[in-house]
């Protein structure tokens, strides 16, 4: 339901069906949504209408393949030119053009993951669109050349068990320096160096929040992080040094949402 007065009104946009994910920029009219079975869709007036794209984005994937009734993970540089998205079979589609076409990643990020067809959960790209750091399998793969080439990194995340490395979110600055990515049982790892090397962050960021993280967002500094964990949320207003929680929420299932990272105060 996008608003374009600030949230004080919002608009349906009709949608044929429950989208899965979203990629959208602050300063841009485009968008790119996902949902079931390989749909995709496209918007080029700020999500007031949308222009349905190639099922499965081209990627060679049919309703036979495994998992074929799930959904893409997208993001987009600033200027939303630049577009990823990945399947849950470690394959992965980019665009250069606004999402109008796409280009098929051969599988395991051009064949250099270990596992090339693991599972393939989050991405996330700097604003300049050069910047790409996608999880495969147990494995981080990460591109400084917009997706042409890619150098993985190896499993653990800052000496997080194996066990822990089922990623749910992902969040960059626009230099794609720093990076946060949310695990399954309330787990957190974080990157200063563009995704090359990582650090553990304390389970559960020092509380007894339990569950996984499926939201993280960054201001475009990185100073400002949000993390959901489970039914409760914490943010940091230093970088992740040091962290405040919210209350855990009336509700008692984990949160799954989004936050608008940008120019957070």
């Amino acid at each position: 339901f996008p608003s374009h007065d600030s949230g004080a009104a919002s608009t349906d946009p009709k949608a044929p069906y429950r989208v899965d994910f979203l990629a959208a920029r602050i300063g841009n009219n485009y968008a790119i949504a996902s949902y079931a079975w390989g749909f995709c869709a496209r918007s080029v007036d700020a999500m007031r209408t949308w222009q349905p794209l190639p099922k499965w984005l081209n990627s060679g994937i049919t309703e036979s393949t495994p998992f074929s009734n799930g959904a893409f993970y997208v993001c987009m540089s600033a200027s939303g030119q630049k577009m990823f998205s990945c399947w849950f079979d470690g394959r992965s589609s980019i665009s250069n053009d606004f999402g109008a076409t796409w280009t098929t990643i051969p599988q395991g990020l051009g064949g250099v993951a270990s596992f090339p067809s693991g599972t393939m959960n989050v991405a996330a790209m700097s604003a300049d669109g050069s910047r790409i750091v996608a999880h495969i399998g147990f494995e981080i793969g990460v591109s400084v050349d917009g997706g042409a080439t890619w150098t993985m990194r190896s499993p653990g995340l800052g000496a997080i068990s194996s066990n822990y490395n089922f990623y749910r979110s992902i969040a960059m600055t626009d230099d794609g320096s720093k990076l946060i990515i949310g695990h399954n049982n309330a787990r957190v790892s974080m990157s200063t160096d563009g995704g090359m090397n990582w650090v553990a962050l304390p389970e559960g960021l020092g509380t007894t929040h339990t569950g996984h993280c499926y939201a993280c967002a960054m201001s475009g500094d990185g100073r400002v992080i949000f993390v959901s964990i489970g039914s409760g949320a914490a943010y940091s207003k230093d970088g992740g040094e040091s962290w405040l929680f919210l209350p855990e929420f009336v509700y008692t299932g984990a949160p799954s949402g989004a936050a608008d990272y940008r120019d957070w105060e």
